[in-house]
């Protein structure tokens, strides 16, 4: 696995979410995450969490939106954003709310590859929560 992951932000066990990308996914989510994950370089991380109306990008903006966060996306050579969700919210994650996460690219650098994958989390209720994970250069 990687060998450090610097958490801009409270104290976050990443295991549950690895552990339902090791079990539950087949192919390129589990393949990318864990490639992702065990690169060997410094992986920064950033966690936002929304509820109502626009919550995922409401939640990007959260985890991002500190100028730490502007200075890691600036020198990232690749990006993974985790949307976290319940499905037994009264709206699950939609395709529509999915449009953020376009918005979230376009703030990247030009030759930042990306990638974005799902998990699940029943406490959550209707909230969503993000985890943005970068790779320097």
């Amino acid at each position: 696995m990687v060998k450090d992951i610097v958490q801009h932000h409270d104290t976050f066990d990443f295991t549950p979410l690895f552990q339902e990308a090791k079990e539950k996914y087949i192919g390129i989510d589990c393949n990318d995450t864990l490639a992702f994950l065990s690169g060997g370089n410094e992986i920064h991380s950033f966690i936002g969490s929304a509820g109502g109306k626009d919550r995922l990008r409401k939640a990007i903006e959260e985890a991002i939106s500190t100028d730490e966060a502007a200075d890691v996306i600036h020198d990232a050579a690749s990006a993974m954003l985790t949307v976290v969700y319940s499905p037994q919210a009264e709206k699950p994650l939609t395709v529509v709310e999915t449009q953020y996460i376009s918005e979230f690219v376009r703030q990247l650098p030009g030759d930042c590859s990306f990638f974005w994958n799902a998990s699940t989390d029943i406490s959550l209720g209707n909230e969503v929560r993000v985890v943005a994970f970068f790779d320097l250069r």
